[in-house]
């Protein structure tokens, strides 16, 4: 009687008007809390942004994807999750701290429907209320999330989509009568999927956890559906793009399937932070305890938190296991033991997709954040042992487990700047006015450059490593030959190599005008020198 009472409630947590208004109350203070810390932490100026993220959207709505030549291959990726920051910093250029604010403002919406997810499992579990509270706090300064407070990285957008859909996916399972909490879960991962790829594992593993947890033929073809639904809807305008302009719907990656001509035909795959060991491919977040450098980001951190979730869901299935054979006391207890057992499968089939498909930590922030609710899951469950029978003993250990979390969590620096007079900003002589601007693909990054210059012609990139030899070289060769103003942009002291490369690509000649200074307030110093074609003989 009793669960079904819980049930009931939890149905309605969306609906009822006091639930209502209590989660907007506790969303508007949550967005000034992530608000102020975001511009506590400085201006976002992460490799990223600077790379391509300001950029795409500034392509978009400039419509210079005819007239610019990428050879950086993050160009071609859904600019849809980059026209809010893009359009905010638009609006507010000159108030830099109003869009670190909003930019940091979303992280109170993952905030609040982690809240939901957990209140979700404190009843339908025997997690204790103040147990679930604590995790929910570890759950909300993971390292990965914290350090992406008001960032562009979109990580935390893809990260609530991914906890919204787990949300509505697991009142499916407890009740496989509630066949639209099924569509819209898996239409949320779609969605997530659609703007970004690497959410691809997440409603994998919903798909696995469906099959394994509660398999009908009818929630089967619910989840397909919904979850191409919603792939198409976020992502499909996009690949359908690529798929006209480049004949390769994910271009320029898969290319050594799709064999588009404006790409080589390569797997493009960064292999740095994948395990390096038997041992790291085994107990990979054990390496993760202490500071660490080039494991599974670029910068120094550190954090317990996915192998405390491991942890709780491999010890959820052991559990399970042990006591599959045993009838259910009630029908609660037959609930609780589906619902840990899909969470434990989601948790674990995800770890294993990120471990094998990617290996970067900030595309495993949903499983950071989940990580506690796992671990306090296993906790709960009642043991026969009289050493931990009573409920004082899981309770106290999962304090200290979490307390160690969150003392020796170490936060990455995604590079972050002092605020200035804008948002974005150079001071420069240089008129781009109908010129060619060409510049290296790679680091440093150069393309947010380009969007201070929207009277230029063209903007050229180039990477030696993809592109020579394909459509999008003889294009750029195309756009090199007709043009009359060319610059070249780079760094002195990382990519010099670019003014010999323009030389053998091209061969163009350097004038002899003095090359000019370009200052931005993000990114350092640039330097752009003049270009002409040679003197035919």
């Amino acid at each position: 009687m009793d669960f079904g009472k819980n049930l009931l409630k939890n149905t309605k947590l969306f609906f009822d008007q006091h639930v209502i208004v209590k989660n907007a109350v506790l969303l508007l203070a949550l967005t000034v809390v992530a608000g102020l810390l975001s511009v506590r932490l400085g201006q976002d100026a992460n490799w990223d942004l600077q790379n391509y993220h300001i950029y795409n959207a500034f392509a978009f709505f400039n419509h210079r994807h005819d007239m610019d030549v990428g050879g950086t291959a993050q160009w071609y990726f859904n600019p849809a999750p980059d026209f809010f920051y893009y359009q905010l910093a638009h609006f507010f250029l000159h108030y830099p701290k109003i869009v670190a604010f909003i930019q940091g403002g979303q992280a109170a919406i993952l905030w609040l429907l982690l809240w939901l997810l957990f209140e979700q499992a404190r009843q339908w579990t025997a997690i204790n209320t103040w147990v679930i509270r604590l995790a929910w706090i570890t759950a909300c300064s993971g390292s990965a999330l914290i350090s992406e407070v008001g960032t562009t990285f979109n990580d935390i957008p893809q990260t609530y989509l991914t906890i919204a859909g787990l949300f509505f996916f697991s009142k499916y399972l407890i009740d496989d009568s509630k066949n639209k909490s099924l569509c819209v879960g898996f239409f949320l991962f779609g969605l997530a999927t659609g703007f970004k790829l690497t959410s691809a594992i997440f409603i994998v593993a919903a798909a696995v956890t469906l099959l394994i947890v509660n398999r009908t033929v009818r929630g089967i073809l619910l989840a397909v559906v919904s979850g191409t639904v919603g792939v198409l809807v976020s992502g499909g305008w996009w690949f359908f793009y690529l798929t006209l302009q480049y004949q390769n719907p994910l271009f320029p990656y898969f290319n050594d399937i799709f064999h588009s001509p404006w790409w080589s035909s390569t797997m493009m795959t960064d292999l740095r932070f994948f395990p390096h060991s038997v041992l790291q491919w085994i107990a990979y977040p054990v390496f993760w305890l202490v500071p660490n450098h080039d494991l599974v980001t670029e910068v120094d951190f550190a954090d317990g938190r996915v192998l405390a979730g491991l942890i709780g869901a491999v010890g959820c299935v052991f559990r399970l296991a042990m006591t599959a054979a045993s009838k259910p006391s009630s029908t609660q207890h037959l609930s609780v033991r589906k619902y840990a057992c899909a969470m434990a499968v989601f948790f674990l089939a995800s770890y294993l997709l990120w471990l094998r498909m990617f290996s970067i930590y900030r595309y495993a922030m949903p499983l950071e954040t989940l990580s506690p609710l796992l671990l306090a899951i296993f906790l709960s469950f009642k043991t026969k042992s009289p050493k931990f029978a009573h409920p004082i003993v899981p309770g106290s250990l999962f304090i200290v487990v979490s307390l160690s979390i969150m003392l020796t969590t170490k936060y990455p620096d995604w590079m972050r700047t002092s605020y200035s007079g804008a948002v974005l900003s150079t001071q420069t002589t240089l008129d781009a006015r109908d010129a060619t601007i060409v510049g290296a693909a790679g680091d440093p990054p150069i393309s947010f450059i380009f969007t201070l210059m929207p009277d230029a012609a063209h903007f050229v990139t180039i990477d030696d490593g993809g592109v020579i030899g394909t459509r999008l070289f003889e294009k750029a060769t195309y756009v090199i030959a007709h043009s009359n103003k060319i610059y070249v942009l780079y760094q002195q002291d990382k990519n010099p190599h670019i003014l010999t490369d323009v030389q053998h690509y091209w061969g163009l000649t350097r004038s002899t005008e003095p090359c000019i200074p370009v200052k931005a307030n993000i990114g350092g110093n640039f330097t752009a020198c003049r270009f002409q074609h040679a003197p035919r003989s």
